[in-house]
């Protein structure tokens, strides 16, 4: 049908789909795992890309509701839907499917796109969602269908946070060219400190052997605070605390 007609960077799909069934089968059989069921879902993986009903939608979730609706297991369901990691994978088939469809990708001679243009096309996503103010940091991952944008809190709100996500995706929409499509995650972290400063110990000299019975521990610095102000002995030592053994 249509996967016969439809290609991703020059990958055939309908092939792509018989590699990764057949690499899901393999690696199921080495696992002990339903080798038809495993056959299955990584034939189907993509079946979201030719469907028409929600162009918007990631191919994978699209491709999980289509299975759905023609009463395919749930196991197979969720290896479809969760094979770009964007739902929670609930059966041993799901990362297999990932696994295989990595593969099929990644091999050598299968995707016609020359790595420098590939790279070009990840730079110029960093760099159009660098270019808003209060922007830090910019990553493309999974092969460019998401940009992650790391921003400042105390120059960027929650709210602002909110609607940069929507300009940098209209943004990418109009002025670039990539396959399927590209999701935008803003994240905006806030962060607590606290110092923890040096503190002074306390020695106490009343006792013959030069150490303070207040201290259960033979080895703890000596802490003598409920003598202070009234044993003329008292020193206090600001560069270092005093470890010293008091016999029994």
């Amino acid at each position: 049908g249509r996967m016969k007609y439809r290609s991703s960077y020059g990958q055939n799909l309908l092939q792509h789909s018989r590699e990764v069934a057949n690499i899901c089968a393999i690696m199921a059989a080495e696992l002990g795992l339903n080798v038809k069921a495993a056959k299955r879902a990584g034939l189907l993986h993509d079946i979201g890309k030719v469907s028409e009903e929600d162009p918007e939608m990631p191919h994978a979730i699209l491709g999980m509701k289509l299975a759905e609706q023609y009463k395919e297991k749930p196991e197979i369901c969720n290896a479809i839907g969760a094979h770009h990691e964007e739902i929670e994978m609930t059966s041993l088939i799901a990362p297999i499917v990932l696994v295989g469809d990595a593969i099929s990708g990644a091999r050598p001679g299968a995707r016609r796109e020359v790595i420098e243009s590939y790279i070009k096309r990840l730079k110029g996503m960093e760099d159009l969602a660098q270019a808003y103010p209060g922007v830090t940091k910019s990553y493309a991952i999974q092969a460019g269908r998401e940009l992650r944008v790391i921003v400042g809190a105390d120059q960027v709100s929650d709210q602002q946070a909110e609607s940069l996500s929507g300009e940098i995706a209209k943004k990418i929409q109009d002025e670039m060219t990539y396959p399927g499509q590209v999701k935008i995650t803003v994240i905006r972290e806030t962060r607590s400190v606290a110092y923890a400063k040096e503190v002074n110990y306390i020695a106490c000299g009343s006792h013959p052997y030069g150490g303070c019975r207040l201290c259960p521990d033979p080895f703890r610095p000596v802490e003598c605070l409920r003598r202070r102000g009234r044993n003329p002995f008292y020193r206090e030592d600001s560069l270092r605390a005093a470890y010293l053994r008091y016999p029994e």
